[in-house]
């Protein structure tokens, strides 16, 4: 339990400092440095760990497609963290603990009580509709937080499988090896970013990609002990951190609708509970 109660306070630590690094050096910029750190670290972290290889193709594709969907979540989360503030996109998770339940359901049985999650769907809706300041008309910034929502309630039970038989560090190194091999051919071989030695001593890309390696790590370590349902509840806590983050060290603040919108989404958390 401690290592996910760790890496939900991380994982909302790290949100918080998305948006204001995005906004000082360019999404490429921050997203290919960050993850070729991010990279690094945990594939030192495997290699120091002396954890046997394990070479089984079916779960190594299974956790290579759990990065490839990884890479649309993380790729659409920093859009839309571009275009919105950090509460409003954090809060948005409530569709990544929806879609993660159905996964869930079809990877590993887990039951889902037709009720509560009715309620939910509902919860989650109007927490969409007042986050997005009362308009049905979802903009792109919300979009892409929605995207990126349902790419990560896919991409993590997924990896669950492979974990079974890999191990949580070579199923997370694998994961992330393919999520930085996507970002690389999408800015990279483009020609949109380039490689910037004095952005990877930047204290805040090394703070934000030391928070995502441990954070990582410690989510699917937790994978080894608890079910994969109990996880996802104390994960989708982490907006929480995010937004109290957000407006102390960011100064972050949000309209009255926006307000109740994150009320109604951290509804659809407790709901969890019932």
């Amino acid at each position: 339990m401690i290592f996910i109660i760790t890496s939900t306070l991380l994982f909302g630590f790290l949100d918080s400092l998305w948006r204001p690094l995005i906004l000082e050096n360019g999404l490429g910029r921050v997203l290919v440095h960050r993850t070729l750190l991010t990279g690094l670290f945990i594939a030192v972290v495997f290699l120091l760990s002396q954890e046997v290889f394990v070479y089984n193709p079916k779960m190594i594709c299974i956790a290579v497609i759990s990065g490839a969907i990884s890479f649309v979540g993380l790729l659409s989360l920093t859009k839309a963290f571009a275009r919105e503030k950090t509460s409003s996109v954090v809060f948005l998770n409530v569709f990544t603990l929806i879609v993660g339940q159905i996964t869930s359901h079809f990877l590993f049985g887990q039951e889902i009580p037709i009720a509560r999650y009715t309620l939910q769907i509902a919860f989650a809706v109007l927490s969409i509709i007042l986050i997005n300041k009362g308009s049905i008309r979802v903009s792109k910034g919300i979009l892409f937080a929605l995207i990126a929502s349902f790419s990560f309630g896919i991409a993590y039970p997924l990896l669950g499988i492979p974990i079974s038989e890999l191990g949580s560090l070579q199923s997370t190194v694998i994961q992330e090896l393919t999520v930085l091999v996507f970002i690389l051919l999408s800015f990279l071989v483009v020609g949109k970013v380039n490689i910037e030695v004095k952005l990877f001593c930047n204290f805040k890309i090394l703070l934000l990609s030391i928070c995502t390696t441990v954070s990582l790590i410690l989510y699917f370590l937790a994978y080894n002990y608890l079910p994969v349902y109990k996880i996802n509840l104390v994960a989708n806590l982490y907006p929480v951190i995010a937004l109290f983050s957000a407006a102390v060290l960011f100064k972050e603040r949000l309209t009255a609708k926006q307000y109740v919108g994150i009320i109604f989404a951290f509804f659809t958390i407790i709901t969890l509970f019932l």
